[in-house]
């Protein structure tokens, strides 16, 4: 008697294995069918809004707002450019033109970029803040023996990338 107790309760051990082998032996469910499960009256409600409900709300959200003006929306910049956007300018100007930054060494001022191109030619771009209306001006140097035309090409992607990001509406500083 004493025998059959000890084989009819499964040991934790044996607990773990059976639990193991479920579950290696079970195919997981398909993505749909484990999704989380709605109740019905939960399935009742709308997951996206109606052209009818959108119109409803935006009438609501503007009665709320009526006779309020944002104090500083989000606008291009004034004059064209911002100072601000000058290290992420760079990053995508010097992809343009197939150069890579290898450092930034930000100073008073201004930045000093360093690169290299696709064929590993030393340069650099140094821009600096003017404080007028021009708000940077911007040097490279390509190459020992200081490729022109690469450091022209360089410097007219920054200039189109600083007006590029310019005309994105973005929430204007004292410093812009």
């Amino acid at each position: 008697m004493r025998y059959l107790r000890q084989i009819s309760e499964p040991t934790p051990p044996a607990i773990f294995v059976c639990i193991l082998l479920g579950s290696c032996a079970s195919v997981p469910p398909p993505a749909a069918s484990s999704n989380l499960r709605l109740t019905p009256e939960e399935q009742k409600q709308k997951l996206t809004l109606s052209a009818v409900d959108r119109t409803r709300i935006g009438r609501a959200l503007a009665k709320l707002a009526g006779g309020h003006d944002a104090v500083d929306p989000p606008r291009a910049a004034p004059l064209g450019v911002r100072w601000r956007d000058v290290p992420l300018a760079m990053h995508y100007a010097t992809a343009e033109v197939e150069m890579a930054i290898a450092r930034t060494v930000e100073q008073a001022g201004g930045y000093t970029f360093v690169i290299r191109t696709i064929d590993d030619r030393p340069g650099a771009i140094v821009v600096r803040q003017t404080g007028d209306d021009r708000i940077y001006e911007a040097r490279a140097t390509i190459g020992r023996f200081e490729d022109a035309a690469a450091a022209a090409a360089l410097e007219a992607a920054f200039d189109r990338q600083m007006r590029a990001f310019g005309k994105k509406r973005w929430f204007v500083y004292g410093d812009d």
